[in-house]
């Protein structure tokens, strides 16, 4: 029995480390009433911000191999393409006119990839014409977080 209670804290332990479990790491409190046509609005410019922002990254001159920042280049390349894979989903989904039940599994995935995306950027250079365009997906995500109960993200603090 006290290795089943323990296996069960341990599991809820790391669920909330890396943000897993109903609430998610995201969520801040109770999310505010859904109001659809406002919701869809914002998830149409959120898709539209992270289309942007895919297409900027991919116009960045790639990581070299020496440079050191090759495999984090790489990884960032794939968080951006997730991000715009999710955020058209949830506009789609919301278009169509699900919920915040059928579309937080979503907006929570998209929040972990860019948690994930952040502390990536932060190792590795990009240009202010990314970051504008980062800027522009944060802020539509910050827009969308309260139907969500969740949190907003700061600008990113580059050193």
């Amino acid at each position: 029995m006290r290795k089943r209670v323990l296996s069960i804290a341990m599991s809820t332990a790391l669920a909330a480390a890396f943000g897993f479990g109903s609430a998610g790491a995201a969520s801040a409190g109770e999310p505010i009433p859904w109001d659809a046509a406002k919701v869809t609005s914002i998830t149409e410019q959120l898709s539209s911000a992270t289309v942007n922002l895919y297409n900027v990254f991919y116009q960045q001159p790639p990581a070299t191999v020496g440079s050191g920042q090759s495999r984090q280049y790489q990884e960032l390349k794939y968080k951006t393409r997730r991000l715009k894979t999710e955020a058209k989903q949830i506009a789609a989904a919301v278009s169509a006119g699900e919920g915040h039940d059928e579309t937080v599994h979503s907006f929570e995935d998209m929040m972990m990839l860019v948690r994930d995306a952040r502390v990536l950027v932060r190792q590795i250079f990009v240009s202010e014409q990314l970051q504008g365009a980062a800027d522009k997906a944060r802020q539509a995500l910050n827009e969308l977080a309260p139907y969500y109960g969740a949190d907003p993200l700061a600008p990113i603090e580059r050193p």
